[in-house]
């Protein structure tokens, strides 16, 4: 997206080839994919003059399983049930009979364009009948279909001859009902191999565990693993992105930025030959992986990748992370436009002082979530919504959250932790 210095080499990270049918509607779903190296140009426009838009995560890395999710099988996992309803991913997507789909613990995506735009167009797979077949379940009773009726405590279908009824069909009901999981192909029974009281339907099997928790006491099963374990599939995980990061003199390209724009003049308390330009990998608001720079002081430089090298480990979202000239040089433009920065010539608001940019021992993270706050006036103005510290949009920075601690851990001090004024995006070596 963005150019880079050419005195400089760009950072290239391993590109997930994932994809597949998803990457032909991407470029109109996102602006990158996982493993872009976006660097920004010192000196390049970007003016903002309105508060930065949403940023619609698609892509996520799941380190527990080694694959990625992404596009609408994401927003799919994300909207109608997640971890507790799906699992983890067991794969990434892969083309089976001309259909993409994706292996979870619980389910199976089925991508058929067109056929649902409201659900992206995603359908489950019919694990419930494929694991009810395969294990010889259709012909035993509580596969046969009943005569009923529907009362207060039972729902009757007669689509499929069975009633759901207590705990199961308020699970059932609560967490996606027909779309999720189909009509009950069973009734509820004891499975003499486990002992648990079940039920097949036509997506999934309800399992009772009465020693777990009130919210886990039903659990979908594992029809997805047991269906990869019974047909012999064999996914190779993906290894996860790999944190890079260079440092950097200023190449004169970035020395005339600096100087056209400002950041750097005479009188400045740090000479240019001091300063740092750090390219760094981190995750973006949308969940995939790119390169961006900060401007340091090169006593702080090597430090300050230690911090974002366990930021990047735990994935904590960063929307972007330019050099401030790419605005201008003005704090404003840049905290409006939501950028990551570090070095910038300029004053403490309300005094003749340096701020602590102005030595490159600074770092203002996700600004726009995290604004300044100085005798009742919220900066930027137009992030006064994020005066709410509860709030949990992606970007916020929390006390002891995984921003914080990173940069504890290399000896710096949160502005969150202030008491005469709170500046929750300000990160420094001197608490300053």
């Amino acid at each position: 997206m963005f150019g880079h210095s050419p005195a400089r080499r760009v950072m290239t990270l391993v590109v997930v080839t994932f994809m597949l049918a998803w990457s032909s509607v991407a470029a109109a779903q996102a602006s990158s994919v996982p493993g872009n190296a976006d660097v920004g140009v010192s000196g390049s426009s970007s003016i903002q003059t309105d508060p930065p838009a949403p940023v619609t995560q698609e892509y996520r890395y799941f380190p527990q399983t080694g694959h990625w999710v992404s596009h609408g099988f994401l927003h799919y996992w994300t909207q109608f049930g997640g971890l507790a309803v799906f699992g983890y991913p067991l794969s990434d997507e892969v083309t089976e009979n001309g259909v993409t789909v994706q292996y979870f613990e619980r389910a199976r995506f089925e991508w058929h364009p067109g056929a649902w735009p409201s659900h992206y167009d995603v359908l489950l797979g019919l694990l419930g009948v494929d694991q009810a077949q395969r294990e010889s379940l259709q012909t035993t009773a509580p596969f046969q279909r009943v005569s009923a009726q529907s009362d207060a405590n039972c729902t009757y279908y007669a689509a499929t001859g069975h009633r759901l009824c207590f705990g199961f069909r308020a699970y059932w009901e609560s967490h996606g009902g027909l779309t999720i999981f189909g009509y009950p192909i069973s009734e509820e029974y004891r499975d003499p191999a486990t002992g648990l009281t079940v039920q097949y339907f036509e997506r999934q099997r309800f399992e009772y565990h009465p020693q777990n928790s009130p919210d886990w006491q039903v659990e979908g099963g594992l029809l997805g693993a047991q269906y990869i374990a019974a047909t012999g599939k064999h996914f190779a995980s993906v290894p996860a992105p790999v944190f890079a990061s260079s440092i950097n003199t200023v190449s004169a390209a970035e020395r005339s930025a600096m100087l056209s724009t400002g950041s750097w003049r005479e009188g400045c308390p740090v000479a240019i030959s001091d300063l740092r330009v750090l390219d760094l990998s981190y995750w973006g608001f949308d969940g995939g992986v790119h390169t961006g720079q900060l401007m340091v002081n090169a006593d702080v430089a090597q430090p300050v990748v230690q911090a974002f090298k366990q930021i990047f480990a735990a994935q904590y979202p960063i929307r972007r992370m330019e050099l401030v000239e790419n605005f201008g040089a003005d704090d404003e433009q840049s905290m409006l436009a939501d950028n990551t920065s570090g070095y910038n010539c300029r004053g403490v608001p309300g005094s003749t002082a340096f701020s602590q940019h102005a030595y490159g021992r600074a770092i203002d993270l996700n600004p726009f979530e995290n604004p300044e706050i100085r005798n009742g006036a919220v900066d930027p103005p137009e992030a006064s919504r994020y005066t709410d510290r509860s709030l949990t949009d992606v970007g916020v920075i929390h006390p002891n959250d995984a921003a914080v601690r990173a940069f504890a851990s290399i000896g710096w001090y949160w502005g969150g932790d202030w008491t005469a004024l709170k500046d929750y995006q300000h990160f420094s070596l001197t608490g300053d």
